[in-house]
């Protein structure tokens, strides 16, 4: 079986293009053994930070935090050093192929592990271990993070989401669910444990395109469009260059623009609306039977309660107050990674070219001392790209580090996006 799995932070996206054989579930029961009381839903916390839900677990009862992905079907161990620790055998080595067809690493597959989350039964699951943990998740997160989890674990089951409460919801049946009927039922596609919100797109020059997007609970990104799936669905002329993420051929390139308008069903609709845009091939694209066209994430979902049906195949959503209003991006053009042993340090990876960062002298590899008159180590990396996403017109002020010595420098945010024309030409 072959896919795309996304693991996204900061907007910041690892491609991963799994080439592998279905793990032989046959021996497990899926979703509904993990349940304590079938009578009552089970709560299980989590924290929502800049666009991620991170899930305490247990794996043979050491703790660990998890990413709640719905884009991605099977649970995968990010670092194998855990894996070795606990003495887990395991059964097959398969290969992980780049987004890039190119690079390859491998992985191994290790059979009735102990698995468990809050509140809920230890349970037996098999589990997918890198042999290397390549994508060094915690530089883009500024938390550890040790591997996700996958739909295939809480097949069964209806998931209720609420990014408020910071806090998932697990029900055997809707009969359980408090004022189901003052949520809206979205028009969708469940296709190999994974969800397809059929909606609407209308592009910058009005033309209205019908699309599959995969509702990525794994996403920090609002809306990623993959170009190639549409000959409707190119990047605007008014786009910003950016650098999407790091596969393991090395950084992909995408960019940032502005669709006119996201209709995604029930009358729920963004105008304006901040998007990347990314070229996946096409012979990648059709390895999928239903068409995708690509993604809504975590920015977009936050906006409402949500309620995931795995048993009868459905999605529900419930809209907050003002759902629709801009959602606000990094303006500056700064990619920033953590580092330390408490991941509060900060340097530059990269700078886009004509951003607010670049013409303000930053570079690549300056480290980030101070922001304002604060230490760059109190803020975490959340807290510090909010305040990159102010409104046009507003500086930030820093010290960075640079060959040893400190430097000033002053950021006059901008959106390279409102402007007359584009930064780049594609």
């Amino acid at each position: 079986m072959s896919y795309l799995e996304y693991v996204v932070r900061n907007g910041i996206i690892v491609f991963l293009l799994f080439a592998i054989c279905r793990i032989n579930s046959h021996a497990q029961i899926m979703g509904k053994e993990i349940i304590t009381n079938q009578a009552t839903p089970i709560r299980i916390p989590f924290d929502y930070d800049n666009g991620f839900i991170a899930v305490k677990v247990r794996i043979e009862k050491l703790p660990l935090t998890f990413l709640l992905d719905s884009g991605a079907e099977h649970l995968i161990l990010f670092k194998k050093v855990y894996a070795d620790l606990l003495d887990l055998e395991y059964d097959k080595k398969i290969e992980l192929v780049g987004a890039d067809l190119d690079q390859v690493v491998n992985a191994f597959i290790s059979r009735n592990v102990s698995f468990q989350l809050d509140n809920t039964k230890e349970v037996k699951r098999d589990i997918i271990v890198l042999e290397e943990d390549f994508l060094n998740i915690e530089e883009l997160t500024g938390q550890a993070i040790d591997g996700i989890i996958g739909t295939r674990f809480l097949r069964g089951l209806i998931t209720q989401i609420d990014f408020k409460r910071e806090s998932i919801l697990l029900y055997e049946n809707a009969a359980q669910i408090k004022n189901l009927d003052k949520y809206k039922k979205l028009d969708t596609e469940f296709f190999s444990n994974k969800i397809f919100i059929k909606s609407k797109i209308i592009n910058d020059t009005q033309d209205t395109v019908s699309t599959n997007l995969l509702l990525d609970t794994g996403s920090a990104i609002p809306l990623l469009i993959n170009t190639d799936s549409d000959s409707m669905l190119k990047l605007p002329e008014i786009n910003m260059r950016g650098n999407l993420g790091r596969g393991l051929g090395g950084a992909i390139e995408g960019y940032l623009s502005r669709i006119s308008q996201l209709d995604m069903g029930q009358d729920y609709v963004f105008d304006n609306l901040i998007s990347s845009f990314q070229k996946i091939e096409n012979d990648s694209l059709s390895q999928w039977t239903t068409p995708r066209h690509g993604l809504i994430g975590n920015p977009i979902l936050s906006r409402f309660n949500l309620i995931i049906d795995y048993v009868n195949n459905a999605v529900y959503l419930k809209a907050k107050k003002k759902y629709n209003s801009d959602i606000y991006y990094n303006l500056s053009g700064l990619t920033l990674f953590a580092f330390g042993p408490e991941l509060n340090n900060y340097y530059i990876k990269s700078v886009t070219e004509g951003s607010p960062a670049d013409k303000a002298g930053l570079r690549e590899k300056d480290i980030l001392k101070r922001i304002g008159i604060m230490p760059a180590s109190l803020y975490n990396l959340s807290q510090i790209y909010r305040k990159l996403s102010k409104k046009s017109g507003k500086k930030v002020k820093l010290v960075i580090e640079r060959d040893g010595k400190k430097i000033k420098k002053t950021i006059y945010v901008d959106s390279l996006l409102d402007k007359k024309k584009s930064v780049f030409k594609p």
